[in-house]
């Protein structure tokens, strides 16, 4: 095999394992001059035909890594979803925050607070807005102290989702999946003579 057949060997092999968007974790440059520093992420824009692979990196410089001359490796599923946590965090109190805009105080429902292992403990509402037919947990953050960060219980709120709910079989069926202390505060009843009670 001459030099240029196992280049281009090589260069499809990179093509396939790290196509553009590959998330990568530079571990160290090799000869190059002005190195990316070490443990620098960045993201695989492309690999061109003798295997070098061109990234983006997050410190804002992009530069090409050779294999055999360069060390990286890809991210790991948890440290992309760690990378992706902040991201989901926002979107989803922006979302809620829109949920919980009604017209009609009947079409938003929040429940007695309760604890549940999606938040380490800490107490949430399951809150439902009725005419979009979305659920969302909610903390109870006036039990917060002053500066005390919340954000590690919020994103658990935000890792449960904002789930759909078309009825309380649905809300219920929730509440279960949330653990005895939800199932003991949270639990919509139906009486036959007075319709659904709602725990206050």
């Amino acid at each position: 095999m001459n030099e240029w057949d196992r280049l281009h060997r090589q260069a499809e092999r990179m093509k396939q394992e790290y196509p553009a968007g590959t998330r990568i974790v530079l571990l160290h440059m090799g000869n190059d001059p002005h190195p990316v520093a070490d443990g620098t992420r960045g993201t695989v824009q492309a690999v061109d035909d003798i295997g070098t692979v061109h990234c983006s990196f997050d410190n804002g410089r992009s530069l090409g890594i050779v294999p055999g001359e360069d060390s990286f490796r890809k991210l790991t599923a948890l440290e992309i979803e760690q990378e992706e946590a902040p991201r989901r965090l926002a979107d989803f109190r922006a979302e809620t925050a829109r949920l919980s805009k009604v017209s009609d105080a009947e079409s938003l429902y929040t429940s007695p607070y309760f604890q549940c292992d999606q938040t380490g403990g800490y107490p949430v509402s399951l809150v439902v807005n009725w005419a979009e037919n979305k659920a969302w947990l909610e903390l109870k953050d006036t039990m917060a102290e002053e500066g005390e960060d919340l954000t590690s219980y919020e994103q658990g709120c935000a890792d449960w989702g904002i789930r759909d709910c078309w009825d309380v079989e649905d809300y219920n069926a929730m509440v279960m999946s949330l653990g005895e202390d939800a199932m003991d505060n949270a639990t919509i009843y139906e009486d036959e003579e007075e319709g659904l009670v709602m725990q206050e």
